[in-house]
């Protein structure tokens, strides 16, 4: 397992060098300048120039991302042009905020998803099934931003149960964990539902049935677990949604995290911010694959040997 895991986080610098690259190069190449947000629109031309020399735009674009790649392997994510502050920073800030709210909605989605799609697999073309099913597609057909405008409008103006907006405490944290992780119950729950009926029709559980054992043994030793596979790919790659999607959830809720960070600086032009940001959000997805796979082993010993 040690080997496997060193090979796994060996595979995973080549991904961080190709996603900062594309990144490094979707920026650069991107239209706007990060001087005009600096500089005055009519000031002199050698004015400008001395703010680009300042931030290292003058150079060419190789020797920019070879800079930049020799500052990230320092673990030196670059200075803010904005506030000056150094990006490692302002990500320490951010990062827990972002981490709160990533964690509730994932714990959310799959709390609510896994049991919803059991429900359906378990009583199939009954009624529980199709209404869990049918509860699964408004989920899906839901943006996460018009969920978090509607749950504002229900819960905090009309009800005044919860606080619109904010950062701190559990009571702030309800409604952005809620439109962040809804959206994505039913893509899982019906996930679940199908890699549940596979699973059920398959000769070992007719055998668990026939030698007598307890449902809730073929359930949960049987069933469940041999239905895990897919479920646990989709862990890994919500790591990432979850992170991408808190840019939209953070703006509409007020939370000083990670995504109104990344926001902020697209309109700001601040590349190195954004970049952090960015890489950030690639590292999280590869950790997040990692982990899957690892669960993978710990689920079905015939992928550890």
């Amino acid at each position: 397992m040690t080997a496997y895991l060193v090979k796994r986080l060996l595979f995973a610098i080549p991904v961080l060098i190709a996603t900062a690259l594309l990144v490094f190069l979707a920026l650069q190449l991107s239209p706007g300048d990060p001087v005009d947000v600096l500089v005055s629109p009519i000031a002199p031309e050698s004015v400008r120039q001395r703010v680009r020399t300042e931030l290292g735009l003058d150079k060419p674009l190789a020797v920019q991302f070879f800079i930049y790649m020799g500052n990230l392997a320092r673990g030196n994510l670059g200075t803010s042009i904005l506030n000056k502050r150094p990006v490692i920073e302002l990500l320490k800030e951010k990062l827990p905020i972002t981490a709160e709210l990533g964690l509730a909605a994932f714990l959310l989605q799959y709390i609510i998803a896994v049991p919803l799609g059991a429900i359906a697999a378990i009583n199939r073309n009954s009624i529980a099934d199709w209404f869990s099913m049918i509860l699964a597609m408004i989920g899906v057909s839901m943006p996460d931003f018009w969920l978090g405008l509607i749950l504002i409008l229900v819960f905090a103006v009309t009800l005044k149960w919860l606080p619109p907006t904010g950062y701190g405490g559990i009571d702030k944290l309800i409604l952005p964990a809620l439109a962040l992780g809804l959206p994505r119950v039913g893509r899982i729950a019906r996930i679940t539902r199908s890699s549940m009926l596979e699973v059920i029709g398959q000769d070992y559980v007719r055998t668990a049935r026939a030698k007598g054992l307890p449902k809730h043994i073929v359930m949960f030793r049987h069933i469940m677990r041999n239905s895990l596979i897919p479920i646990i790919s989709l862990m890994g790659l919500d790591l990432g949604y979850i992170i991408g999607g808190s840019v939209v959830i953070e703006n509409v809720f007020a939370r000083a995290g990670i995504g109104n960070m990344m926001l902020q600086s697209i309109y700001s032009r601040d590349f190195p911010v954004l970049q952090g940001c960015m890489f950030v959000l690639a590292f999280a997805i590869i950790l997040g694959n990692i982990f899957a796979d690892l669960l993978y082993a710990l689920v079905d010993p015939r992928i550890r040997h």
